[in-house]
Protein backbone atom coordinates (compact mmCIF):
# COMPACT_ATOMS: atom_id res chain seq x y z
CA UNK A 1 0.00 0.00 0.00
CA UNK A 2 1.16 3.31 -0.93
CA UNK A 3 0.10 4.64 2.32
CA UNK A 4 -2.17 4.91 5.54
CA UNK A 5 -4.36 7.04 3.64
CA UNK A 6 -5.28 4.86 0.43
CA UNK A 7 -7.03 1.79 0.19
CA UNK A 8 -4.88 0.70 -3.15
CA UNK A 9 -2.67 -2.32 -3.18
CA UNK A 10 0.22 -3.13 -5.60
CA UNK A 11 0.30 -6.45 -4.63
CA UNK A 12 1.18 -9.29 -1.94
CA UNK A 13 5.09 -9.90 -1.65
CA UNK A 14 4.12 -12.98 0.01
CA UNK A 15 2.31 -14.08 -2.69
CA UNK A 16 4.57 -12.88 -5.73
CA UNK A 17 8.15 -11.91 -6.22
CA UNK A 18 8.69 -7.88 -6.02
CA UNK A 19 9.88 -7.31 -9.64
CA UNK A 20 6.48 -8.69 -10.83
CA UNK A 21 4.69 -6.71 -8.38
CA UNK A 22 6.32 -3.49 -8.96
CA UNK A 23 6.01 -3.98 -12.78
CA UNK A 24 2.06 -4.50 -12.61
CA UNK A 25 -1.13 -2.97 -13.83
CA UNK A 26 -2.19 -2.32 -10.43
CA UNK A 27 1.38 -0.85 -9.69
CA UNK A 28 0.77 1.41 -12.29
CA UNK A 29 -2.61 2.55 -11.16
CA UNK A 30 -1.01 3.14 -7.39
CA UNK A 31 1.50 5.04 -9.04
CA UNK A 32 -0.36 7.38 -10.83
CA UNK A 33 -3.35 7.75 -8.15
CA UNK A 34 -0.15 9.04 -5.81
CA UNK A 35 0.79 11.48 -8.33
CA UNK A 36 -2.57 12.81 -8.10
CA UNK A 37 -3.07 12.82 -4.50
CA UNK A 38 -4.20 15.75 -3.27
CA UNK A 39 -3.91 15.18 0.55
CA UNK A 40 -0.56 16.63 1.48
CA UNK A 41 -0.16 13.89 4.11
CA UNK A 42 2.07 14.64 7.06
CA UNK A 43 3.57 10.70 6.22
CA UNK A 44 5.70 11.55 3.39
CA UNK A 45 8.94 10.57 4.18
CA UNK A 46 8.35 9.32 7.26
CA UNK A 47 10.39 6.07 6.97
CA UNK A 48 13.62 7.35 5.68
CA UNK A 49 14.12 9.49 8.79
CA UNK A 50 13.30 5.97 10.95
CA UNK A 51 15.75 4.06 9.23
CA UNK A 52 18.66 6.65 9.76
CA UNK A 53 18.03 6.68 13.43
CA UNK A 54 18.84 2.63 13.19
CA UNK A 55 21.14 2.84 10.06
CA UNK A 56 22.44 -0.97 11.22
CA UNK A 57 19.09 -2.74 10.94
CA UNK A 58 18.13 -1.72 7.18
CA UNK A 59 21.85 -2.18 6.11
CA UNK A 60 22.93 -5.20 7.36
CA UNK A 61 19.46 -6.37 5.70
CA UNK A 62 20.69 -5.46 2.38
CA UNK A 63 23.95 -6.66 2.51
CA UNK A 64 22.62 -10.12 3.86
CA UNK A 65 20.08 -10.29 1.14
CA UNK A 66 22.58 -9.28 -1.77
CA UNK A 67 24.75 -12.32 -0.56
CA UNK A 68 21.96 -14.14 -0.63
CA UNK A 69 21.01 -13.28 -4.14
CA UNK A 70 24.62 -13.57 -5.39
CA UNK A 71 24.33 -17.21 -4.27
CA UNK A 72 21.39 -17.61 -6.23
CA UNK A 73 18.99 -18.09 -3.06
CA UNK A 74 15.72 -15.87 -2.63
CA UNK A 75 15.52 -12.88 -0.43
CA UNK A 76 13.67 -12.54 2.82
CA UNK A 77 10.79 -9.75 3.12
CA UNK A 78 10.97 -9.33 6.36
CA UNK A 79 13.84 -7.56 8.30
Amino acid sequence: MPCNAMEMSMGNIKQKPFPEIWNSPEAAKVREAVKQCDKNCWMIGSVSPAMKKSLKIPALWVIRNKIKIALGKEADIGL
